[in-house]
């Protein structure tokens, strides 16, 4: 267990890594920066990665140092970046831990990133740390950017929500991924015929993420930004992050097995009651057709056995969201199916409400506006910030109302991993902290409900014991989204 946890915290590159590494090397020539550990050779280019080697396996993962138009900036609120200047590598101090370091400072006429490359000896991960600020409002994000990644060798990997693998067939100019409603877990892959490069980050701070790629011929250029909080028309500065990379011999299955690992020590799942365990012993979700009845409940209960069987009852409840009713039907046919031994689950709506919910003007606060990365809003319905602790008391106080006398043994939240990018007015939180605080808020509420979600990311993981399959997905769909999520949780 010691040897599991030292690798989870020192990051992949305990579990990438055969030997610990004596050949770390950082070297400084103008604003071309080298750096070199046993498993990979990087070369930096004013603000950007130029070069890959997989040390490894000896293959050459990105190259071409010509001149290119930048691609790492800093992002106003349009989208639109604005390049930067790098004032030329500068070598660093060893810190504490005897790690060399560089440090460059991109700029323009109002912004400014600090971009440092650190060399970690315990595990050969290069980290590459940055943070910005700009001298007038009006900021987005940054992006740093790894350029010319060679498609006639490897691939690129993305935990999204059906699994993306990007090859040299695929058509599509461009991509682009939010994390956490999109992106789902916060490291990519590439990979070639030998082995690869992992880009990873074990961040947990609040900060919005996102990854981009762009095609030019045969090689991909990815952007990995950090995203400010809105409204973006105000802001000044865009938080600190923190990326890894480091390469591996083998299969994709190396650094996603390090990254779950590192999703569980870094994400632990809170203790669970013994009254809440029943999931493990799950083997179907079978979904309650609108007639179902005492002869439904019998004909089941003769074809599968209810102590594994979980029923999913879409139809129970009249009104909502947020103030359902639970219908006379609905809380028989949930006390007779309890009787016969089956466990039983009920679908809530935690993201929005109706427009004509007589609680929503006392939460005008808590609204919001969907935006680019809030997904459609549907009609007659109202988005709000599960950073509020006012809508999530709202929220919780009509579920108690809802559930004050029969109830289901798992709640199905639809909206659980919305997150939206607006700060809360009151507590100052964004999206991302309100979407793992609602489910700790509801699951205090009703510790005797086993909570689902539609979707799953790595931030509300630790609080969900069942989630929806993922879709299908296409031609493009990759199996790394499941290694990482599948044993974790019962899909269904």
């Amino acid at each position: 267990m010691k040897c599991l946890a030292y690798a989870a915290a020192a990051g992949l590159g305990a579990v990438l890594a055969a030997t610990p590494s004596a050949h770390a090397d950082l070297q400084v020539d103008g604003d071309r920066l080298r750096v070199a550990t046993a498993n990979i050779r990087l070369v930096f280019q004013g603000g950007e990665i130029a070069e890959i080697t997989n040390r490894l396996t000896g293959e050459r993962v990105s190259y071409g140092l010509q001149r290119k138009d930048p691609l790492t900036a800093m992002l106003r609120p349009g989208g639109t970046g604005a390049p930067l200047r790098s004032d030329g590598w500068r070598r660093g101090h060893e810190n504490a831990e005897g790690r060399e370091a560089a440090q460059t400072v991109l700029r323009d006429l109002t912004h400014t990133v600090w971009l440092n490359v650190l060399l970690d000896k315990d595990n050969d991960d290069v980290v590459v740390e940055a943070w910005g600020e700009s001298s007038r409002p009006g900021v987005s994000g940054y992006r740093l950017a790894v350029r010319s990644l060679d498609l006639t060798a490897g691939s690129l990997i993305v935990p999204t929500k059906t699994g993306l693998e990007y090859k040299r067939a695929d058509t599509r100019s461009s991509l682009r991924f939010e994390y956490p409603n999109h992106w789902l877990a916060q490291m990519l892959v590439w990979q070639c015929a030998e082995g690869g490069v992992v880009l990873y980050s074990r961040d947990r701070e609040d900060a919005f993420k996102a990854v981009t790629m762009t095609r030019r011929g045969d090689y991909a250029d990815l952007g990995v930004e950090t995203r400010a909080n809105e409204p973006w028309a105000k802001q000044t500065s865009v938080p600190h992050a923190q990326w890894r990379i480091n390469a591996y011999k083998g299969s994709w299955q190396v650094p996603a097995s390090g990254y779950r690992t590192l999703m569980g020590f870094l994400g632990p799942r809170p203790d669970v009651p013994e009254k809440r365990l029943w999931p493990s012993q799950i083997t179907t979700v079978e979904p309650v057709p609108e007639v179902a009845n005492d002869e439904w409940l019998r004909e089941l209960a003769g074809r599968r056995p209810p102590a594994r069987t979980l029923l999913l009852m879409g139809n129970w409840a009249e009104g909502g969201p947020p103030d359902y009713r639970m219908s006379d039907q609905a809380a028989g046919f949930l006390a007779r199916a309890r009787d016969r031994g089956f466990f039983t689950m009920v679908t809530a709506r935690c993201d929005r409400v109706r427009s004509d919910w007589p609680g929503l003007p006392a939460l005008r606060d808590a609204r919001i506006h969907a935006t680019a990365g809030d997904g459609a809003q549907d009609a007659g319905t109202a988005l709000m910030n599960p950073a509020s602790s006012a809508w999530r008391r709202a929220l919780i106080a009509q579920l108690r109302q809802t559930f004050g006398g029969e109830r289901p043994d798992a709640l199905l939240l639809v909206g659980a991993t919305y997150a939206p990018l607006e700060v809360d007015s009151a507590s100052g939180r964004n999206g991302l902290e309100g979407s793992t605080a609602l489910l700790k808020d509801i699951q205090a509420a009703f510790p005797d409900l086993v909570l689902a979600s539609d979707e799953v990311n790595e931030r509300v993981l630790p609080y969900v014991r069942l989630a929806r399959r993922l879709p299908a997905g296409d031609a493009t769909a990759h199996a790394l989204t499941s290694y990482l999520f599948g044993t974790t949780l019962l899909w269904f």
